[in-house]
């Protein structure tokens, strides 16, 4: 049985079950991600109980309590299973792996050395503007966070001027009201001086 790799890494093979502790090393080793917690799960017994009656395979899952294949192995099915329980990253990365350990390499293809320098430079080209990409995403959602903080700032002004605008427009009010009643007491003092010089005069 070919090897299959994922990200580099050799998955082990064992009387055409796969192991899944190198798998879990394979997605990264998140503690969420332990073999025991998908073996634990309803939807991973569940497709045990079929793959193991209607497909007729007879062991579907073998666990290895020591000694050098230590671990969890498991068909195929279950480790695509497995990998979809991860993410759907992990998922594609499992499917290709698979794919590629099936599909039998190209037998008398032979590059000429120009031919292989266009290709590496293709793939070169190819690296780069990914990298120009992904750090051009960043770039705008960068952007986008900054834009997203100043409408925020903006509307958060526009409420400190509402707000200032109804007490300045208060403070006139009383600013008026003084007026009014200082033109009043005016008034009302000349009135009283003009009736005190006539009841005088009399």
């Amino acid at each position: 049985m070919p090897n299959l790799i994922i990200l580099s890494k050799d998955i082990r093979a064992l009387d055409h079950l796969y192991s899944l502790n190198d798998l879990h090393k394979a997605s990264g080793r998140a503690p969420k991600h332990q073999p025991a917690l998908f073996m634990q799960n309803q939807q991973t017994k569940a497709l045990i109980n079929e793959i193991e009656g209607d497909l007729g395979i007879p062991r579907s899952v073998v666990t290895q309590r020591g000694g050098a294949n230590r671990g969890t192995w498991v068909c195929k099915e279950l480790v695509y299973s497995y990998a979809m329980w991860i993410s759907a990253k992990f998922h594609l990365q499992v499917i290709r792996a698979f794919d590629a350990m099936m599909t039998p390499p190209l037998q008398g293809v032979t590059l000429s050395e120009k031919q292989a320098r266009f290709v590496q430079c293709t793939f070169n080209r190819m690296d780069k503007l990914q990298a120009r990409y992904q750090l051009t995403r960043q770039q705008h959602q960068a952007m986008m966070e900054q834009v997203a903080t100043m409408r925020t700032f903006c509307d958060q002004m526009e409420q400190n001027l509402k707000h200032f605008q109804s007490h300045l427009d208060g403070d006139f009010d009383i600013v008026n009201h003084i007026h009014l009643y200082k033109d009043m007491a005016l008034d009302y003092q000349g009135a009283r001086e003009l009736k005190d010089f006539m009841e005088h005069d009399h």
